[in-house]
């Protein structure tokens, strides 16, 4: 595997329980957010304050809701130079993901810059792939 660089990496958990791991990885080759219930348009417009106050309506207390924010707002803002991680099926998947976010049926979606979501050649566990640390 050649060497990969990325000006940021983040981990992202691909629905619920991983729920839409397999339609992104194995299918689509995009990275999805869930949080259906809340407003498209204003996570578009950067309207984080607004988003915030609609959120607060679901009884969540302010530390959880604050994690709940930020994980929406690095999805809508991050740039294309962002490299988005995740494990599935005990391997480290790893893509580059375009900046604009569309909505489907289930879910907040960007498009993967290359078509595809790439994987370590190791399997999570190995020497140059851990939960902790990994390389590229």
């Amino acid at each position: 595997m050649g060497k990969v660089f990325a000006e940021r990496v983040l981990y992202i958990k691909l629905g619920r329980g991983g729920m839409f791991e397999t339609e992104c990885i194995e299918h689509n080759g995009t990275i999805k957010l869930g949080y259906n219930d809340y407003d498209h348009e204003l996570c578009m417009q950067g309207k984080w304050n607004e988003l915030k106050e609609t959120m607060r309506e679901d009884s969540m207390d302010p530390g959880s809701l604050t994690r709940h924010i930020e994980q929406i707002r690095k999805f809508y803002e991050e740039p294309s130079s962002t490299m988005w991680i995740t494990f599935h099926k005990n391997h480290l998947w790893y893509c580059f993901a375009e900046e604009t976010v569309s909505i489907n049926s289930d879910g907040k979606v960007r498009e993967n810059i290359d078509s595809k979501i790439q994987s370590s050649t190791e399997p999570v566990g190995s020497p140059t792939v851990s939960r902790g640390s990994f390389m590229l």
